[in-house]
């Protein structure tokens, strides 16, 4: 969806939903393969967290070969840290390092945990993603889509408590302080998850319960600038447009007047039992919105009608729900 509030966006990756009427608002290329990033630390961070407890305590161990490689929180091979501990630098700060001890902590192997990672992602229903690493550095093989992290994102918010650990701005291990990467916290945006590579440019997963609302926004490939906060700065943007252009709407109040004008010379006048409330994208023209909703159904039940009247939108198609309250008419296009 084109629209010029949108044209200062960074990104050409882009999604934003509707968790509570589970509605995609807008996306860009949501099914193209893209890079993920520290993204790809929610899944290692499932893994750990599905398996154990978060007072469990666990011996760090790297492979044999393994190298400090991007942001890191310096771990030492030999010590121990709790599962909470870790979970924390995987969401929180995002170390590279604690993805890696994550990944032998919960299985024999690297290898062994990224086909867990694999089998998870099939599980959820990610199936154009494929995972080559624990952590989210640059690999042609280590791939997803706005798409699938919009189903990791639910999975997260939905199926565990993750949100308790990636929503603080800060934690400690060993008396050292680990600041959050997501600098929308004070914005309200406790999650989910920051990320940046060559390949992902800068990414982030944000989560916002303000406003009455719980919105996910995904967006992938900012520009990295020189502050590299493009990524929320299009996250805000993506954001600001979901909610001023996308409302739930009372239609009709519980026993508004209604007419049905199948024939326009003899209106018959009915009533509803029940408030009449509708989601979409509005529209203003004249003096009465134009509700335009994409995916979604209601009911109406007319008093005076032994029947109940179901519509449903399929995806990419559109039907408009016109009410003039100035004229007290509910224009029906039903066919």
């Amino acid at each position: 969806m084109a629209n010029e509030e949108l044209d200062s966006l960074t990104s050409n990756y882009y999604l934003s939903y509707d968790l509570d009427n589970e509605t995609v608002l807008i996306s860009k290329n949501s099914d193209k393969q893209i890079s993920p990033a520290s993204l790809t630390k929610i899944m290692t961070a499932i893994l750990l967290y599905e398996k154990f407890p978060l007072a469990n305590t666990h011996l760090i161990q790297f492979p044999s070969t393994y190298i400090y490689d991007g942001k890191v929180a310096y771990l030492n091979s030999g010590e121990y840290i709790t599962t909470e501990e870790l979970l924390e630098l995987l969401l929180i700060y995002s170390a590279n390092d604690a993805a890696y001890a994550t990944a032998l902590i919960v299985s024999e192997s690297v290898d062994d945990f990224i086909d867990l990672m694999n089998t998870k992602a099939n599980l959820i229903g990610m199936i154009n993603t494929t995972f080559a690493n624990p952590d989210g550095l640059d690999n042609k093989q280590h791939l997803t889509t706005i798409d699938d992290l919009l189903l990791l994102s639910k999975y997260t918010l939905l199926k565990t408590k993750l949100f308790d650990i990636f929503s603080k701005e800060y934690s400690y291990y060993k008396n050292l302080k680990f600041d959050s990467t997501n600098a929308l916290l004070n914005e309200n945006f406790s999650g989910i998850k920051t990320g940046w590579t060559s390949s992902a440019g800068l990414t982030f997963i944000g989560y916002n319960t303000s406003n009455n609302r719980k919105i996910l926004t995904i967006v992938n490939n900012s520009l990295v600038n020189e502050d590299r906060d493009n990524h929320f700065k299009d996250t805000r943007l993506l954001y600001n447009y979901s909610i001023n252009n996308f409302k739930n709407i009372e239609l009709l109040k519980a026993e508004d007047n209604l007419y049905n004008i199948q024939n326009y010379k003899n209106l018959t006048k009915v009533s509803l039992d029940f408030s009449l409330n509708t989601f979409g994208n509005i529209i203003y023209k004249y003096d009465f919105p134009i509700i335009e909703l994409t995916e979604n159904k209601f009911s109406l039940l007319f008093k005076n009608f032994d029947k109940t009247i179901d519509l449903k939108v399929h995806k990419n198609n559109k039907i408009q729900y016109i009410y003039n309250k100035k004229n007290n008419i509910f224009y029906n296009l039903f066919k």
